[in-house]
Formats: structure tokens, sequence, C-alpha cells
């Protein structure tokens, strides 16, 4: 008997046992199953809405400085969304001009795709 030929029978011999355990036992799962669906569960943490304000609020006041974060603040925050309320139209035609740059920005402090779009609340 060749290597080769070890190795094939001992690996088809490996993948019957496994199978027959598999299916002798349902509720054992392999490791990639279970890895794959860990990180699906780490990844679905909800973020509450005072971090994203907080967050929010440091990247206006990085972009804006001390005047933005005193014109414009976040409402509340709902659906992926922040509703945010400016103090003047030119503060809002600001945000809404750069609202792309903004949500990158803060996302990126997240550490996700936590937010999709800016929205201007009265």
């Amino acid at each position: 008997m060749t290597d080769v030929t070890y190795w094939k029978s001992a690996l088809v011999i490996t993948s019957n046992i496994v199978s027959r355990t598999l299916s002798k036992y349902p509720f054992m799962k392999t490791l990639g199953s279970f890895i794959n669906k860990k990180s699906i569960e780490a990844r679905r943490t909800v973020i509450d809405q005072q971090s994203v304000f907080y967050v929010f609020q440091l990247v206006i006041k990085t972009e804006y400085g001390r005047l933005g974060a005193e014109n414009i603040t976040p409402v509340f925050f709902k659906e992926k969304k922040i509703f945010i309320k400016a103090s003047g139209s030119t503060w809002a035609s600001e945000i809404w001009l750069n609202r792309g740059h903004i949500v990158k920005k803060v996302n990126e402090q997240l550490g996700g795709e936590e937010i999709i779009d800016l929205a201007m609340s009265q």
C-alpha cells in the first residue's frame, strides 16, 4: 500500500466515522457551524441611543468645532437614522451637504455600519 492510498483510505474512514456520529447524535454540531453562529450573534449587538449621540457629538465637534457642537444637536435615533436639529438654516444646509461624510465618520468611531443616514427634524 502506498502512502497516498493509505491517506485516502484513512480520510474515507474518518469521514465515515464523523458522518455516523453526527447522524447518531443530531445535537452534535461541527466546530465551523458553531463559530459561524457565534460570530453572527456577536455582530448583532445593539447600540443604544446615548452612545450614538455621544459619538455623533464628538464627530460634529471635530469637524465643526465648538460652534458646530452648540448649534447641531441630535434629537433621537431610530432605524439606523440620527434625527438632528440645527439652530439655523446655514447649519442645516451644512449638515445636509456633508451627511455622507458625517455618517462615515460616525460609523468609523462606532466600528460598524450602525448609521445609514441623517435626517433633519423640527
